[in-house]
């Protein structure tokens, strides 16, 4: 399991980036990115660097699926994992910037 595609998803990253910015990214689907929005995802990434780094936990607990019964299927990741992930998604997206290259999520 890509535990930082799903932890993405469950923590609501990309809904409210989808709400704040009128994108429609959504789970296993690709999406052409253009260089400004490309940009407010680097923006909204270094935010949630930032408040991975004020979490006190070493451990993060979130749910990533449900049973047909309801029930919750949960997934644990470091918190120093999601952070080092996430600071190579930044960057790797900010250098695609500065060379004006074509992204494309696949979420």
């Amino acid at each position: 399991m890509p535990v930082l595609s799903e932890w993405l998803f469950s923590s609501g990253f990309w809904p409210d980036f989808n709400a704040r910015d009128g994108t429609i990214f959504d789970q296993y689907e690709e999406d052409d990115v253009d260089g400004s929005t490309a940009r407010a995802v680097v923006d909204a990434i270094e935010k949630r660097i930032l408040l991975l780094e004020m979490l006190k936990d070493d451990e993060i607990e979130f749910i990533y699926r449900w049973t047909a019964e309801k029930k919750p299927i949960t997934a644990h990741a470091k918190r120093e994992l999601l952070i080092s992930e996430l600071t190579g998604l930044r960057d790797f997206l900010a250098h695609a910037i500065e060379g004006e290259s074509q992204v494309t999520f696949s979420l």
